[in-house]
């Protein structure tokens, strides 16, 4: 017979991990509409394992790598979580420029952004209410070796490590950092994976 009589909740990591994904897919819409750029156009992905294929980038996947934990008392301790948060670019190669050499640039772009997005102060909580979270770092950049491949179009993946710490064993308080804005997103479930997609 079950001790546990009422549903699990979800844990606070798994929310973690859908509010980076929100916030990526939010600022960068709003990045697009002040540029137009098509470049900077992402879709975001939380922990999708299907490979992507040239159709579907710039995208960006949101993925959690690990947990530690310290400072446990018998009602609480402390988590610090790593998620790896990967970028795709692609490009062709033209007469004034190399494909690859192109969608480096841009790859590195978007990996810039989504530090500046992260690092921002309006996020320094990821938008839940103090004290939730204790603190936020991204730590690294990695580039990928581009894939030996003999597509017309040549991609390029980076990884950056963003570390959240927060109190485990207390209920994050969210405070909706979507008010205000025209664009808002809703995380669905497609055949290859999670993606947030833009609503009105």
């Amino acid at each position: 017979m079950a001790l546990i009589n009422e549903v699990i909740p979800r844990q606070n990591f798994e929310l973690v991990r859908d509010k980076i994904g929100e916030i990526l897919a939010i600022e960068f819409a709003a990045q697009f509409a002040l540029t137009s750029n098509a470049e900077l156009n992402a879709t975001v992905h939380v922990e999708r394992i299907v490979p992507f294929d040239n159709t579907e980038m710039p995208c960006i996947n949101v993925l959690l790598s690990r947990g530690n934990f310290d400072n446990m008392t018998a009602k609480k301790s402390d988590g610090t979580y790593q998620f790896n948060i990967d970028v795709y670019a692609k490009s062709k190669s033209s007469e004034n420029q190399n494909g690859d050499s192109r969608a480096s640039f841009i790859m590195q772009k978007m990996a810039g952004m989504v530090m500046a997005i992260l690092e921002n102060p309006r996020y320094r909580t990821l938008a839940f209410a103090p004290p939730s979270v204790a603190h936020t770092q991204v730590s690294e950049i990695a580039i990928s070796d581009p894939a030996n491949n003999q597509d017309a179009e040549s991609v390029m993946m980076g990884r950056l490590t963003f570390q959240v710490r927060i109190n485990e064993r207390v209920e994050l308080l969210t405070a909706n950092p979507i008010e205000g804005y025209e664009t808002s997103v809703t995380l669905s479930e497609t055949e290859k994976g999670y993606v947030f997609t833009k609503f009105p």
